[in-house]
């Protein structure tokens, strides 16, 4: 009995010969599912199960068909049995090698089906022929006259109602069958048209090949083997995406975290356990950001002439230019057998784990998986597949938020604190208040612990106005003449609901970009920060009110430009 111990061999260990074996032994093509897939950013590992019965000696076990799009050097194997792994390895098997048995494989296949269509067409023309028959019994009850032999009609009306019951009963059955039969023909058609089509490329490309990967194992005696192959194939890709459901009666969010998936590796992943690493997919926008607002003095441009200079010199620098490559790095965390939980854990607890002529784990940093619960099929066919991660409901602080320069809109917004063990990815968010579906959003990344504020959408409760009262312009300066622009702006904040609200006013200062040109706060007066009005290093205003239901607010934004006469300020 070989001494049992657990292994993980990357193909790197191909080479290698422990005792003097050698990999060439009978070669068996395994039967294998796919068991488990972690999906990255823009990748997936696939761990395929498979066990097996073999004889005493050595066995080459072949995992066929694996997809095109498999990173060769990725493929790792694990399992349990008593057995020596000797080596692992990944070849290409020519089309041409095997085009003649799959040619025999599909012809067969094309027969049973042609044989299907057959009989379907022969049901139709019964069912045909008979429903030709009950109406011929129905025209010889009911054609009296046409003939000299014809019987006088049986004027009993439930012997007539019986003969109708079953015309029409019979007709109907026999319809029922036409249709169902027809149906049945045209999906065996479209089933012999794709096996046509697919017999006709069966060896149309000389250099084409399919992927395989082969383990030679060795044992002493018969016995049941159960491997693990894991490998990394490139394409797949998932992305988080939220639905908020607010009840602002309630004080609460109940947050749906799901995941979209995409995959076209060429194979199906069916019931197979599903794991996502987190990714960073970008981010989008809810309400709209104040930038700075910088004014300086007016730059007429540069002549014409000195345009197309400055244009030529620049695409002359840029076609001798060039990009190095980027080297990618190991953004799936490595190629080890973590995938090797599946179908077949209750055997490794029965057998030992195989020895192993040699181990290497690829390693890399991820900061976090989800495991979907249950088995998840994610069908080869490049659309989105939606798993969802988790659903909680928050307690939530609900205010408003409004930045009338931008938009006339009040928006909603909560504040809740991330009570899970899940870190919440930057993603878009379908939101949901008091059960109506009222806009998209997004949510920012969260860690476990952190609370944050996520948008809810407009609200249409809250009504914002925003108007420029006047704007006066005044030469002023005793020794240098200068000239002063003042703007006065009225914001009104209007609440509609019946019950107290929050919200926070944004508006902002213009930014002098030059010493000469002074920006003045009038109104609001602001000497320091308080809980009632902010401004940033970037002149941004901030107030915060707590409005009555009916209420009506008014925020005063006045302010004064000065700079030297003669001269134009950009900007304003």
């Amino acid at each position: 009995m070989a001494r049992g111990l657990f292994f993980l061999l990357n193909i790197t260990t191909m080479l290698l010969v422990i005792t003097g074996l050698s990999a060439n032994g009978q070669e068996r093509h395994v039967a294998s599912t796919i068991s488990s897939v972690t999906i990255f950013a823009d990748r997936a590992q696939v761990t395929r199960t498979c066990s097996e019965a073999l004889p005493a000696g050595e066995q080459l076990l072949i995992f066929d068909h694996l997809p095109e799009s498999i990173d060769r050097n990725s493929i790792t194997v694990d399992g349990s049995g008593n057995g020596l792994l000797q080596e692992v390895k990944f070849r290409q098997e020519p089309l041409a090698g095997y085009a003649d048995s799959l040619t025999r494989a599909l012809s067969a296949e094309r027969l049973k089906l042609e044989e299907a269509i057959a009989a379907d067409d022969d049901r139709i023309k019964q069912m045909g022929s008979e429903r030709q028959f009950v109406e011929n019994i129905a025209m010889k009850v009911t054609d009296h006259g046409t003939t000299q032999q014809a019987v006088a009609p049986d004027l009993d009306s439930q012997k007539w109602q019986a003969m109708l019951d079953f015309y029409r009963n019979r007709l109907e059955a026999i319809d029922r069958d036409i249709r169902e039969t027809t149906r049945s023909r045209g999906d065996l058609n479209d089933s012999l048209s794709a096996l046509s089509f697919r017999m006709a490329n069966i060896g149309r490309d000389p250099k084409g090949s399919r992927n395989q990967a082969v383990a030679a194992i060795y044992l002493k005696e018969p016995g049941q083997i159960h491997l693990d192959l894991s490998y990394i194939v490139y394409g797949p890709s998932w992305s988080p995406s939220y639905e908020l459901r607010a009840k602002t009666g309630e004080k609460t969010l109940t947050v749906t975290y799901k995941a979209t998936i995409r995959q076209n590796t060429g194979e199906d992943w069916t019931n197979a356990g599903l794991k996502l690493s987190t990714a960073r997919p970008s981010i989008g926008g809810a309400q709209p950001d104040l930038p700075p607002w910088r004014i300086d003095f007016y730059a007429p441009p540069p002549p014409l002439f000195a345009q197309r200079r400055e244009t030529s010199i620049l695409n002359k620098r840029a076609s001798n230019s060039f990009s190095a490559p980027v080297p990618a790095g190991n953004a799936y965390g490595g190629g080890g057998g973590g995938g090797g939980g599946g179908a077949g854990g209750d055997m490794a607890g029965l057998e030992p784990p195989l020895e192993v002529q040699a181990a290497s784990v690829s390693s890399g940093s991820i900061n976090a998986v989800f495991e979907i619960p249950g088995a998840t099929t994610v069908e080869s066919d490049n659309e989105e597949h939606t798993a969802t991660i988790m659903t909680k409901e928050f307690a939530a602080t609900f205010r408003y938020s409004t930045v009338p320069k931008l938009s006339p809109h009040a928006y909603l917004k909560a504040k809740i604190k991330n009570e899970t063990d899940f870190p919440l990815l930057p993603g878009s968010a379908g939101i949901f208040l008091n059960n109506t579906f009222v806009a998209t959003s997004k949510v920012e990344e969260v860690q476990p612990g952190q609370e944050f504020w996520t948008f809810l959408g407009v609200d249409e409760g809250i009504k914002v106005e925003r108007k420029l009262i006047n704007r006066i312009e005044e030469q002023c300066g005793m020794f240098s003449k200068k000239r002063k622009i003042t703007f006065s702006y009225e914001i009104s904040v209007t609440n509609s609901h019946a019950a107290d609200e929050e919200i926070v006013v944004f508006d902002q200062l213009p930014l002098s970009g030059n010493e000469e040109i002074h920006v003045d706060l009038i109104e609001p007066k602001w000497k320091e920060n308080t809980a009632e009005l902010h401004k940033n290093d970037q002149d941004i205003l901030e107030w915060y009110y707590k409005i009555k239901p009916e209420e009506k607010i008014v925020v005063p934004l006045k302010f004064s430009v000065e700079y030297p006469e003669g001269k134009t300020v950009s900007g304003l």
